[in-house]
């Protein structure tokens, strides 16, 4: 359903550019493809212009997590702090993530 809409959207863009560079022709020539070519101009050169898609399965996740804690006492709530720091490195262990994989600050 998704790869029918993206396609009928850019069918869709293309349509509208195509129309509107065809009623902006001067004496220029519009071929059936994509290629225009303007007489009137004194600059020479060729300009090519591109649109690419690449599809992976991703490799590299970044998380920025951190934890608060609030107690009586600063070494209550550092503790705290520690032990769910230490629980949440764990569960990502426990899910597959090497220790090369994971950095701290």
């Amino acid at each position: 359903m998704k790869k029918i809409w993206i396609a009928t959207l850019a069918i869709a863009v293309m349509a509208i550019a195509l129309v509107g560079l065809a009623g902006c022709s001067d004496e220029s020539t519009f071929d059936q493809g994509s290629i225009v070519v303007n007489t009137n101009s004194q600059q020479t050169g060729i300009s090519v212009s591109g649109e690419g898609k690449v599809y992976a399965t991703p490799d590299l996740a970044i998380l920025i997590i951190g934890v608060e804690a609030q107690a009586k006492t600063v070494a209550e709530a550092n503790t705290q702090a520690a032990d769910a720091m230490n629980a949440l490195l764990k569960a990502l262990k426990d899910a597959g993530l090497q220790d090369k994989d994971i950095q701290t600050s």
